[in-house]
């Protein structure tokens, strides 16, 4: 203990003059412990002894306080101990106050032994004072049968408008997930709501253990403007697939094709595409793509569904690359009702003209067709683009984004405010409705069909999302 000088007198000489104080006034002594010197340490010390013969106790050791400070209250044991903090220990009076930092006493205020009343699952901090900080609680954990778990946040900060049930792809390299803590094709992987209790629905589109994972999961809200709305990631159990696709996609998407493996509708209407030619196994701008020569490669939709049927809105929505842009290339087209003949009069399409996007149909199966084109904003051969197109048919107008940004809208002038109440007699992906001609050359990635007015906010969003360029931030690892 630092003795502010006196050395030369001697430590007992100082005590000298001081009579014995009585130490049941300690309780109501008040001390800043930033104002404290290391003499007036000393003579706290001197004071909380019982009698005179206590001081000489109080210094028998220069390089801590005496134990007389055993009876102190936690209050005053702050006080001594910041007061001799610059001898390198801490009073033996706190010792039994285990390893947790003083300092945590006025945050914690626990009312049992495992108390709710302070805990906080997202701030970090060990508010209920059991030795772990509150995430690792049982309580803030979904399901003690998973060991690990990632934070995912969710950026929508630029957006004005609100995402709900929105499908957010997760690419999950090996930063972003342990795969030596999963299961081997991701059976293991759930997502929690941020109430840590809502199990949402995921799709797994690929899983291949080292290559990046894509994963889909419907997120149930994120707030516009938002920085902070997340979901929670879990894994590290020996729990059987929890896929649910049909759910993932039940927000207006009447068919989703990820051009993978298969052709496949991943909506409850399995509206499965007929392959005609095209080949798979190609990188797409999420896992794989379908790739199209251009002149007589297409993929079928099917005769006599119900595609866009008495409908007041459609979005029409792919990734594409393609080969070439000259002339007419359709990437989506579904045909009115035509009886059992097959039809290339469209009632919904979207395609590229001569190196820019176009869309168009009609509402009736009787009316004209209707057609915009943005000629402001060509499309290169050879590079990913994201082409949407938005009809409106109740307010008769089209608007076409690329790459996430609205870049054209125009009046279309339907006969009527929604389509006919009829089936489709047949469409196609990458070709005319009865695939006959406008054959796409090039890859054709993330197909989506769906009878919903997408605001420009989700566009964007999907772009982002989908472009994997910062819509999510991965968490770290967190363990159970």
């Amino acid at each position: 203990m630092d003795t502010g000088g006196d050395s030369a007198i001697g430590v007992d000489q100082r005590y000298q003059d001081l009579a014995p104080r009585d130490s049941s006034a300690i309780d109501s002594w008040q001390f800043d412990a930033v104002q404290l010197d290391a003499a007036t340490a000393d003579r706290l010390a001197d004071a909380a002894t019982a009698d005179s013969s206590g001081a000489d106790r109080a210094v028998a050791d220069s390089s801590s306080v005496d134990a007389t400070f055993t009876d102190l209250t936690a209050g005053d044991a702050r006080v001594a101990d910041s007061a001799v903090g610059d001898a390198g220990q801490r009073d033996a009076a706190v010792a039994d106050s285990g390893p947790r930092d003083l300092g945590a006493v006025d945050a914690c205020q626990p009312t049992g032994p495992e108390s709710t009343a302070n805990r906080n699952c997202e701030d970090g901090i060990d508010n209920d004072c059991d030795g772990l900080t509150d995430e690792h609680d049982d309580a803030c954990w979904w399901d003690q049968g998973w060991t690990q778990r990632r934070k995912l946040t969710f950026d929508n900060a630029a957006r004005d408008t609100a995402l709900d049930d929105f499908p957010v792809l997760l690419v999950l390299s090996s930063s972003r997930i342990d795969f030596a803590k999963t299961r081997n094709t991701g059976e293991d992987l759930r997502f929690v709501a941020a109430d840590n209790q809502v199990v949402l629905a995921h799709q797994i589109e690929r899983y291949q253990e080292p290559n990046p994972a894509q994963v889909w999961v419907r997120v149930p809200h994120i707030a516009a403007r938002s920085s902070s709305d997340h979901i929670w990631m879990y894994y590290g159990s020996t729990a059987s697939n929890g896929e649910q696709p049909a759910q993932v996609w039940s927000n207006g998407f009447q068919a989703v094709y990820h051009c993978a493996n298969n052709l496949d509708d991943s909506t409850a209407n399995a509206f499965n595409g007929a392959d005609h030619g095209t080949t798979n196994l190609v990188a797409g701008q999420i896992a794989q793509s379908r790739t199209l020569n251009g002149s007589n490669q297409w993929v079928g939709l099917g005769g006599n569904r119900n595609w866009l049927r008495n409908t007041s809105a459609a979005t029409l929505s792919a990734w594409i690359r393609p080969s070439a842009t000259d002339g007419d290339r359709s990437v989506i087209a579904i045909s009115i009702n035509n009886g059992s003949t097959a039809t290339g009069v469209s009632r919904a399409y979207i395609e590229t003209f001569n190196g820019y996007v176009s869309i168009g149909g009609r509402a009736s199966d009787a009316d004209s067709e209707r057609r915009i084109i943005s000629d402001n904003s060509a499309i290169a051969a050879g590079a990913w683009h994201y082409v949407a197109g938005v009809i409106d048919y109740a307010s008769g107008r089209g608007t076409i984004f690329v790459d996430g940004w609205q870049i054209y809208d125009g009046a279309l002038d339907f006969d009527q405010t929604v389509t006919a109440n009829t089936s489709a007699t047949n469409g196609a992906i990458g070709a005319q409705d009865d695939g006959s001609s406008y054959y796409f050359g090039g890859n054709l990635d993330e197909v989506r069909i769906a009878t919903a007015l997408r605001s420009a906010a989700w566009i964007s969003a999907e772009f982002q999302s989908q472009s994997d360029n910062g819509f999510v931030l991965y968490g770290v690892e967190q363990i159970h």
